[in-house]
């Protein structure tokens, strides 16, 4: 849930080769979120901000081998955290 500016939801998801996540964010109405999947060195893999005619964020991501992914998911407006030690945050959209 992001609740508060600058929140940002992360969680930790560990693949094997040919593995594939499928993330559909549904937020409120009204409130865009972004979603975000990191690699181990905090590389961005895939962004995702208002897919197709809605504000929620979806992405589908294969692992070409075994690895563990960091899904993050923020308010909109704070694109640019740093997943490894959370800085760089700003004020974004809010919702539960």
């Amino acid at each position: 849930v992001v609740d508060s500016a600058g929140d940002i939801d992360l969680a930790r998801v560990d693949m094997v080769k040919g593995d594939v996540i499928v993330i559909d964010v549904n937020g409120l109405e009204g409130n865009g979120t972004v979603l975000r999947i990191f690699n181990s060195a905090g590389t961005v893999l895939l962004f995702d901000d208002d897919s197709g005619t809605s504000l929620d964020p979806e992405g589908i991501l294969a692992a070409p081998f075994a690895l563990s992914l960091f899904i993050g998911i923020t308010g909109e407006g704070n694109e640019i955290y740093d997943p490894l030690d959370g800085s760089d945050t700003t004020a974004g959209t809010t919702g539960d």
